[in-house]
């Protein structure tokens, strides 16, 4: 029980941290829009090589805790579900 009130505790900080510097997850190169470029970014910092823009905060776009290719998958799902 005290594990889930914790975990609830860090989904809300993270979430007023987030609001309050205005990271937008998925928008892992910083731009304000959430598209390719973030896949290209989260891709090149999963490879060793991020981009001197990266922000590691947003690109938790699935909000896991890691930063991995699901977090490029995931915004690929998002940008082609967008209607």
């Amino acid at each position: 029980m005290m594990k889930r009130i914790v975990a609830i505790l860090v989904c809300l900080l993270l979430t007023a941290v987030a609001g309050f510097t205005g990271n937008l997850f998925g928008d892992a190169n910083g731009d304000g829009e959430i598209n390719m470029s973030d896949v290209m970014s989260i891709v090149n910092y999963t490879l060793g090589s991020p981009a001197p823009s990266f922000d590691a905060v947003a690109a938790d776009a699935n909000d896991d805790g890691k930063i991995d290719m699901s977090d490029a998958m995931y915004i690929v799902n998002r940008i082609l579900n967008k209607k």
